[in-house]
């Protein structure tokens, strides 16, 4: 399963899903996967997905400055 080489949005969104439907990798790892095959590939600068949830906990510990 080799992933495609590439740095537009369409080319990391198909390597997402492709490492998801094998059932091996969570959302969060295949992003950061396909992230680092931009990367590889010569991608300038990706804002990597975080989700909800640990985004707003993260905020959280921002706050109240830990």
């Amino acid at each position: 399963m080799p992933l495609k080489k590439g740095t537009s949005q369409k080319t990391i969104s198909r390597n997402i899903r492709e490492l998801q439907d094998t059932g091996d990798f969570t959302r969060p790892q295949a992003a950061a996967i396909a992230f680092k095959t931009a990367r590889r590939s010569g991608a300038k600068s990706t804002r990597p997905v975080v989700p909800g949830p640990v985004r707003n906990s993260l905020n959280r510990l921002m706050k109240k400055g830990k």
